[in-house]
């Protein structure tokens, strides 16, 4: 099974772009691609990419829009995939607009979740 990527940061460039960047997941199955899932209402969009890179730049987007993103990491077998991270596109467009999800992989959280359990006994 692969792991799911993890800091999931979307960084609007213009009033119709949107730059998805994550990092690579750690442990389980060896990544073979990654789609990018983003949505608005019931349209529904998937963007494959290659398994050596960590970032997309999705364009043609509508203006004064909030878009759901997720990415998805797939391996020979199974996927693993982020939660969901959304941003508005904002028309007029004033300057970068950066978003940020997922700072720690679900098996790190967990991880310190337990050690904090830990700390307090």
């Amino acid at each position: 099974v692969a792991s799911d990527p993890f800091n999931i940061t979307l960084t609007q460039t213009s009033a119709t772009s949107v730059i998805v960047e994550w990092s690579q997941p750690s442990g389980g199955a060896t990544v073979t691609g990654y789609v990018v899932h983003y949505s608005h209402g019931v349209d529904n969009i998937n963007q494959r990419v290659a398994a050596s890179s960590t970032s997309s730049n999705i364009t043609h987007l509508d203006r004064n829009t909030s878009y759901q993103f997720s990415v998805e990491a797939t391996s020979e077998h199974v996927s693993g995939e982020s939660n969901n991270c959304t941003i508005t596109l904002f028309d007029p467009f004033d300057g970068i607009n950066v978003v940020e999800c997922d700072p720690v992989p679900q098996s790190q959280t967990v991880l310190l979740s337990k050690w904090a359990l830990l700390m307090l006994v």
